[in-house]
């Protein structure tokens, strides 16, 4: 008899304990937060006849494109023009 109430207890630990883990496994299966974006500062820096008219610095996402309005001085002219420039 003694060994029956043995057998019982230690399968019903053993129950919960496996109830347990089972509960924390599920807990760590769920996704993680993904983290914010990271933003960066990019400026674009005045030369000689081109001058800055919007925002500048700007604060972009990374990886995302930046746009700016700029205006020619007079006197000078645009000789190339890439659009869509990648740096």
């Amino acid at each position: 008899m003694k060994r029956f109430w043995l057998l019982f207890t230690l399968a019903v630990i053993g129950t919960v304990v496996l109830s347990g883990c089972m509960g924390i496994a599920s807990q760590t299966q769920d996704e993680p937060a993904s983290p914010p974006p990271m933003m960066v500062s990019v400026m674009l820096q005045e030369a000689e006849g081109v001058k800055v008219t919007g925002q500048n610095p700007i604060q972009v996402e990374a990886g995302m494109p930046a746009s700016f309005s700029v205006e020619v001085v007079d006197g000078y002219k645009i000789d190339s023009l890439t659009q869509g420039a990648t740096y």
